[in-house]
């Protein structure tokens, strides 16, 4: 499966439809982005750069984020009261899929990485 479409349509139905609205959404939204199929995540860049991806599991839809996002968005993700790991935040599939704070992940990352040139940004953890 190298198309997020196909991906979708792989999945129990309830978490197949939220993802392919979220890649319309992401389509319409912010056309400039490429998707593709990345370590088995649908996944969407600017000039070759990570911008956001999503992993689905049975009981919330992950964002994977880098370390710079996640220390950025810190308080934003407390506040809307979402878990995370190190480098990700569940969305449970149960609520309603926050477009306002997925737009703000990406106009973050697509400033913050305008000039970065490699996929990821050169981290110290």
């Amino acid at each position: 499966m190298s198309d997020i479409t196909d991906f979708a349509d792989a999945l129990p139905p309830k978490q197949g439809r939220r993802l392919r609205e979220i890649d319309r959404w992401i389509s319409v939204h912010y056309p400039r982005l490429q998707r593709s199929m990345r370590w088995k995540q649908p996944t969407f860049t600017d000039h070759g750069t990570l911008i956001v991806s999503f992993s689905p599991s049975s009981t919330h839809l992950a964002i994977a984020l880098e370390t710079e996002a996640m220390n950025r968005f810190e308080g934003l993700i407390a506040q809307r009261g979402y878990s995370t790991s190190s480098r990700s935040v569940r969305i449970p599939w149960d609520v309603p899929f926050d477009y306002d704070f997925l737009a703000k992940l990406i106009n973050f990352n697509l400033v913050d990485k305008a000039d970065v040139k490699t996929f990821w940004r050169h981290e110290v953890d």
